[in-house]
């Protein structure tokens, strides 16, 4: 069965502004936070859901991190990895996560 992808809506400060953002979470296990970049700033992300934290398989060292056109888009990029990596099916009991401190 492939993973459910859900977002709860939130916002998130910067310390500068709140962005627009959303929860993404993989069966039920939190994986990310993605902020929206508005049309109010310049340059090739404007307007484009970013990738702002990830976490487990969903964690990335780019430099520049995933951008998307919209949650939707997103939505097909977590489920892709989590289908990849087999990492969401029971994550009770396969030990998917490792807290970082």
């Amino acid at each position: 069965m492939p993973p459910v992808v859900t977002m709860q809506p939130t916002m998130f400060d910067n310390g500068s502004q709140r962005l627009e953002s959303r929860l993404v979470f993989l069966d039920d296990v939190f994986v990310a936070v993605l902020t929206h970049i508005g049309a109010e700033h310049s340059g090739a992300r404007s307007g484009k859901w970013l990738l702002k934290v990830g976490c487990g398989p969903c964690e990335t060292a780019a430099k520049e991190p995933p951008s998307f056109q919209d949650p939707q888009e997103a939505s097909e990029w977590f489920a892709a990895i989590a289908a990849r990596t087999g990492r969401f099916t029971d994550p009770a009991e396969s030990g998917s996560f490792v807290s970082r401190g």
